[in-house]
């Protein structure tokens, strides 16, 4: 199943800046309530929600509408997480 109207809104984001605030509105605080489960502070939890929000505008023109953007946004914030966690032990999440 296509998911449309998902699609439209990516493919409407990657050039109106109107949609892809929209786009930005729908997820920042979602992202952002991830990287603070995550980081051991708001700096870090910070700091993850934008390379998170990175990884997921970097490669919006990949979106295909296969499944839910929903869906697909966490596997991209997934990703990013988990690169983040083999980060030096100077640049990790943890704060430590």
């Amino acid at each position: 199943m296509h998911h449309r109207d998902d699609l439209a809104l990516v493919r409407t984001a990657m050039r109106d800046r109107n949609a892809f605030d929209e786009l930005f509105d729908r997820y920042a605080d979602r992202i952002h309530r991830l990287a603070r489960a995550r980081a051991a502070n708001e700096t870090l939890a910070e700091a993850l929600t934008a390379r998170m929000l990175e990884a997921v505008f970097l490669t919006l023109d990949r979106y295909d509408g296969r499944n839910p953007l929903d869906t697909w946004v966490l596997a991209r914030c997934q990703s990013a997480l988990a690169a983040a966690s083999r980060l030096p032990a100077s640049a990790s999440l943890s704060g430590a």
